[in-house]
C-alpha cells in the first residue's frame, strides 16, 4: 500500500532510508560537534587560507558574545549582506549561537530591495562590507538598525595576495550570474583574527568607527571579535525556533520572507546526507560557488559541509577560470551548482588539466538540466550529475534523481527521505493520476513554518500541511516528477492554457536566440485589457534578427493560440543571483 501511494521509494539507492528521525540538533551545534571531533580539519578555504574547525567555531563564539554585548536578544534577526566569504560563515552560526536569527541578503541586489528586506525583517544589527557604507546610510536612515558591522573581502585572504585577489573579486563576474557590484574595497583592513589571542572583556576595542551616525553606529568585525570571549554561549532557543529568515527570489512577486527553523533546516540536511550515502565525515571538499545569501548554497553548501566535517572551498567569484584553478588546488569531491556552471566547465579549453575527475557528486537545480551538459560533464568527471528541485519555502531540497540508480531525462527525480509529493488539479484540488499535468504539493519536515509577517498568504500555499508549490508538474507511473512551467506563469489564451516553455523551446531552435522567456500581459490598445502573449529575446553577439522571421517560426511550430502577439529584443534578462529569469520585471516593463 505504501508503495502504490508512494510509488518513488522502489527507486531509492540501496540504504537510502524512507524517512528520517526528527533531528534535536539546533543548527550551530554541527558547528561545534566538528570543531570537537575533528577540530584541525580545514573547515574553510578561501583562495588557499585554511581556517580549522576549531578556529571558525572560536570565532563564531566571539560573534555570538558580541552579538549579546551589542543588546541583540533570543529572536532578535542579524542582517548579513555579504558575498562568499569566512565572514558570512562565521556570523551565520554566530548569530544562532546567540540564540538570533539569520537574515541572508544578497549583495547583488538593488538597493530598494536590501531596504525591503531589512525593513520588512526588522533586523536590529546589519554586518556588510565596508564598501557598502555609503548605500547603507542611505537605508539604515528608515529601517530598524541600530548597529551595523563593517568587513572587507580581504580579511581572510592570504596577506600576500590580498591585492590582486580583491581586485578580482571586485571587478569579476557574480556568484553564478551577471556582474558584481561591490565597489572599492577599503585599504587597510586588519588581518583575520586567532583564536589564540587573549580576549579583552566588554566592547571597549569595538568603538564606532565614525561616532554616532543618525540612529545606528558602526564598528569594526575585527574588532568585535578581538575585544570578546570565545567560551560557548547558551542560545536558549529548541528546534522549533527559527534559525533563519530567507527571503524568496521574488521572479513572479516580491519576494517574502520565508521562516525556517533549526528542525526544518537540519532535517533538509541529514535527507542530502542519506542521498549522498558515500560521502565520508571529515574526508570530502565541498566547492561553494553558489551564493551562500541563496537557500540552495546555505543549505546544500555551507550546512552540509559543517554537517560533514568537510573542508568548504569558498569562491566569491563565478569565473570559470577562477573555478577550474580551485577545483586543481583544493580537489573537490562534491559540487553542488546549477546548469550554466557544469555548461561552462565542460565547454573550457584543456579542461581536464585541471584535475575535475577528482569531482565525485554533483546535484544540479534552479534550472532545467540539459542532457548534452549532464553526459559532457560525468564524461570529464566520471563521477555523477543528477538534476534535483527545490524551492525556498522547503529549506530547499525537496526532490532529486539518485545518485547511483535510474535516472530520468528531464526529471527533476523522486522526492527525499520523509517527503510526500503529488499533483493536483489546479482548479479542484483533486489528486491527478499520473501523466496528468497539475499543482505540485510537497509534505515534509524541511517545509517552511510560514511567510514572515503574510498570514493570509501563508494559508495560501500551506494547506493541511501541505506545501503548494506553485509549479505545474507531473508525475509518472514511477513516482519520476517533471517541472512543465510556474503556476503564476501559466497564460490563459481564450479557452486554451499556454505554458510558457512550450513557446521558449521553440525559439531556442532559432540560431541567432541566446536567451528568451515568455509572459502573459495586457494589450492596452483601444482600451483593451485582453491578455496576450510577449516574447522577450536576446540575440547572440552579432547576430541580427526581426521579429517576423521569429513569429514565421513560431507560426511554423506552434498552435495559432501559442504564437506571441510581441517580440521584444533586448541585452539581456532580468534574473536573480542563481540565474532564474525575473519574470514579473518583463510583464511590469
Amino acid at each position: 500500500a505504501r508503495i502504490a501511494e508512494m510509488p518513488w521509494l522502489q527507486y531509492y539507492d540501496s540504504d537510502v532510508p524512507q524517512t528520517v528521525a526528527p533531528s534535536k540538533q539546533l543548527l550551530h551545534e554541527m558547528l561545534s560537534n566538528a570543531a570537537h571531533d575533528l577540530p584541525d580539519r580545514p573547515a574553510i578555504i578561501f583562495f588557499g587560507q585554511k581556517m580549522r574547525y576549531s578556529e571558525l567555531n572560536l570565532l563564531s563564539n566571539r560573534f555570538a558574545h558580541a552579538l549579546r554585548e551589542l543588546g541583540v536578544q533570543t529572536g532578535d534577526r542579524v542582517a548579513i549582506l555579504l558575498p562568499n566569504v569566512p565572514q558570512c560563515v562565521i556570523a551565520f552560526y554566530g548569530t544562532l549561537k546567540a540564540g538570533a536569527i539569520v537574515v541572508l541578503g544578497s549583495p547583488l541586489s538593488n538597493e530598494d530591495e536590501i531596504a525591503y528586506q531589512i525593513r520588512d525583517s526588522g533586523a536590529q544589527v546589519l554586518l556588510t562590507l565596508s564598501s557598502y557604507q555609503t548605500m547603507i546610510e542611505r537605508i539604515c536612515a528608515a529601517t530598524s538598525i541600530k548597529q551595523v558591522i563593517l568587513t572587507d573581502v580581504r580579511e581572510y585572504l592570504p596577506i600576500r595576495q590580498r591585492v590582486m585577489i580583491a581586485s578580482l573579486v571586485e571587478g569579476g563576474e557574480s556568484q553564478s550570474v551577471g556582474v558584481t557590484r561591490s565597489g572599492q574595497l577599503v585599504e587597510g583592513s586588519a588581518g583575520g583574527e586567532k583564536p589564540g589571542n587573549t580576549p579583552r572583556s566588554g566592547l571597549a576595542a569595538a568603538a564606532p568607527l565614525v561616532g554616532q551616525k543618525k540612529s545606528y553606529r558602526l564598528y569594526s568585525f575585527q574588532q568585535l571579535l578581538r575585544s570578546q570571549s570565545a567560551t560557548p554561549l547558551n542560545s536558549g532557543t529548541s528546534p522549533n525556533d527559527l534559525a533563519l529568515l530567507q527571503y524568496t527570489s521574488g521572479t513572479t512577486d516580491m519576494p517574502k520572507g520565508v521562516m525556517l527553523t533549526h528542525a526544518n533546516l537540519m532535517a533538509n540536511v541529514v535527507q542530502i546526507r542519506h542521498w549522498i550515502q558515500d560521502a565520508r565525515r571529515g574526508k570530502e571538499v565541498v566547492l561553494c560557488v553558489l551564493p551562500l545569501s541563496h537557500s540552495y548554497g546555505i543549505t546544500s553548501c555551507m550546512n552540509y559541509a559543517i554537517a560533514t566535517a568537510a573542508a568548504l572551498v569558498l569562491l566569491p567569484t563565478g569565473r570559470t577560470e577562477q573555478i577550474l584553478k580551485a577545483i586543481r588546488e583544493e580537489r573537490p569531491s562534491i559540487f553542488p551548482g546549477v546548469p550554466a556552471l557544469y555548461l561552462a566547465i565542460a565547454n573550457y579549453p584543456r579542461v581536464r588539466s585541471f584535475g575535475v575527475s577528482a569531482i565525485r557528486v554533483c546535484i544540479s537545480g534552479s534550472a532545467p538540466l540539459p542532457v548534452e551538459v549532464q553526459e559532457a560533464f560525468e564524461k570529464l568527471t566520471r563521477g555523477h550529475l543528477v538534476e534535483g528541485y527545490g524551492l525556498t519555502e522547503a529549506s530547499p531540497v525537496t526532490h532529486s534523481n539518485p545518485l547511483k540508480g535510474e535516472r530520468r531525462v528531464g526529471s527533476i527525480g523522486i522526492p527525499m527521505p520523509g517527503t510526500n509529493a503529488r499533483i493536483v488539479d489546479i482548479k479542484t484540488g483533486e489528486t491527478l493520476p499520473p501523466g496528468e499535468v497539475g499543482e505540485l504539493l510537497i509534505r515534509g519536515p524541511q517545509v517552511m513554518q510560514g511567510y514572515w509577517g503574510l498570514p493570509a498568504e501563508t494559508s495560501e500555499v500551506l494547506r493541511d500541511g501541505w506545501l503548494h508549490t506553485g509549479d505545474l508538474a507531473r508525475m509518472d507511473e514511477d513516482g519520476f516528477f517533471t517541472i512543465v512551467d510556474r503556476k503564476k506563469d501559466l497564460i490563459l489564451a481564450g479557452a486554451y492554457n499556454v505554458y510558457p516553455r512550450d513557446v521558449e523551446e521553440v525559439l531556442y531552435e532559432h540560431p541567432k536566440v541566446l536567451e528568451a522567456a515568455v509572459v502573459g500581459t495586457s494589450s492596452r490598445e483601444n482600451g483593451s485589457n485582453s491578455p496576450f502573449i510577449k516574447a522577450v529575446v536576446v540575440l547572440k553577439r552579432g547576430e541580427k534578427a526581426t521579429s517576423d522571421e521569429l513569429l514565421a517560426l513560431c507560426r511554423e511550430r506552434l498552435d495559432a493560440y501559442k504564437v506571441p502577439a510581441q517580440i521584444e529584443f533586448r541585452g539581456e534578462l532580468p534574473k536573480n543571483l542563481v540565474g532564474k529569469v525575473l519574470r514579473r520585471l518583463l510583464v511590469e516593463a
